[in-house]
């Protein structure tokens, strides 16, 4: 278990963003007390609390490539070292065998959409690639991993529990969603994207986000 935290954010506008991201992370660090690192890139913040189970001496992020790409990410490719050959073969480096910097590699050579096609496991991550200033969030097959985003004066927000996203400025004072209140009446539980709280919504499983420029979309992949 890892918690990821993140958003995006106006460079003029008064937000500060370390402490902002920071003050994200300190809401779910149980979530991953080992290590907590965060980067701004431009634009976006990515922050990340580590749970370290697997490669306890690698696997720190947010994990940043020469192309300024980044991932933050939280779950376990399962057999990840099948992809080590095929990794190297491209030119990928392997420091520390970790599904982290796999996952990272097959984005770096593969995109977004062949890399869900070719991965099995539990997970959710946030992938930025820089060359079009794009923002995906993923959510595994089955939703073992949660992550939840909000939309927020024309940026987006995100981060593995809706507690970090309330310390977020654009958030702090969201309502119940009384929608999803009629819901929960009528199923007994609240099914996604609806959480009860308004503005912010769970990726539902099994889907991608994308966020480029201020538009949002949301499909299954």
């Amino acid at each position: 278990m890892c918690g990821l935290a993140g958003f995006t954010f106006d460079r003029r506008s008064a937000i500060d963003p370390q402490a902002l991201v920071a003050a994200m992370l300190e809401r779910i660090a149980h979530r991953g007390p080992d290590e907590r690192d965060a980067a701004i890139l431009g634009g976006l913040a990515l922050g990340h609390n580590r749970l370290s189970i697997m490669e306890p001496s690698g696997g720190a992020q947010p994990r940043i490539g020469e192309s300024g790409n980044a991932l933050i990410y939280n779950g376990e490719i399962y057999g990840h070292r099948r992809f080590d050959a095929e990794i190297e073969a491209a030119g990928g480096r392997l420091r520390d065998h970790c599904d982290t910097e796999t996952l990272f590699w097959l984005l770096e050579f593969h995109g977004i959409d062949r890399t869900l096609e070719l991965v099995d496991g539990m997970f959710a991550f946030a992938w930025y690639r820089a060359r079009d200033d794009t923002l995906f969030l993923a959510r595994d097959r089955f939703g073992q991993k949660p992550l939840f985003y909000a939309e927020a004066g024309g940026e987006i927000a995100f981060a593995s529990e809706i507690k970090a996203l309330r310390r977020h400025p654009g958030l702090a004072d969201a309502g119940p969603d009384l929608g999803a209140l009629r819901l929960y009446l009528a199923l007994e539980y609240v099914p996604a994207p609806a959480t009860g709280i308004a503005g912010i919504a769970e990726l539902p499983a099994g889907h991608l986000l994308r966020w480029r420029r201020g538009e949002l979309e949301v499909r299954p992949y």
